[in-house]
């Protein structure tokens, strides 16, 4: 759709709201997986962590509900689901780490968790800060490409960190299968920060699409 078009037609606003939620329950769970990752043997955060993907994945069924019911909507359908999805497989991601953390196997790998935890927390408030803003996409552009550009230096931030987590992991010498556990958390976070750099991923195709 040409944007001369897109400008003449009625908006669509009811999505906004949803991926205004979503954006905060991916903040949320950031915090949880963080608390996770710094005390597994705690079970309130894993149970808050479970609540917080399952209200995602009613905001998702939302968004595409309503996707399918609308005629007129923000953004192009496929952008629309594009950007539902993206954010809820960056909550699921959180649940793929979070119950890596829980092995028995990982306690001498547990120093090494904080800074990925701080990381991950960073990178869901930059989500939760983008998400808003595009309602009103055409005049926060910039200020868009800013938090996109942090995310993605803040998931090749945390890349390198893994990398040289698991280098220490190797030459520490620990046992075999405590540091092959220890590998797969530490891949299961990045996927965590993968996924939101995805999100990010969205938000630049949408500023580049309709802007």
């Amino acid at each position: 759709m040409t944007n001369w078009l897109r400008s003449i037609l009625p908006r669509e606003e009811k999505f906004f709201p949803l991926f205004d939620a979503h954006a905060e329950h991916i903040a949320r769970g950031a915090a949880q997986l963080q608390a996770i990752l710094a005390n597994p043997g705690e079970s309130a955060p894993f149970d808050q962590l479970e609540r917080t993907i399952a209200e995602g994945d009613k905001l998702n069924r939302q968004v595409l509900e309503r996707l399918r019911a609308s005629f007129v909507v923000p953004f192009d359908r496929a952008d629309i689901k594009e950007m539902t999805v993206a954010m809820q497989a960056a909550l699921k991601a959180m649940m793929g780490a979070a119950t890596a953390r829980r092995s028995p196997r990982l306690d001498g790998a547990a120093s090494l968790l904080p800074p990925f935890g701080e990381r991950i927390v960073a990178l869901g408030d930059n989500v939760r800060q983008a998400i808003p803003l595009l309602e009103a996409l055409d005049r926060n552009t910039e200020q868009l490409h800013q938090i996109c550009q942090r995310i993605g230096d803040g998931y090749a931030a945390l890349v390198e960190q893994r990398d040289a987590a698991m280098m220490q992991l190797f030459d520490g010498g620990s046992d075999p299968v405590a540091m092959l556990a220890a590998v797969r958390l530490l891949e299961r976070v990045t996927m965590v920060a993968e996924r939101l750099d995805g999100v990010a991923d969205r938000i630049d195709d949408l500023v580049l699409d309709y802007v």
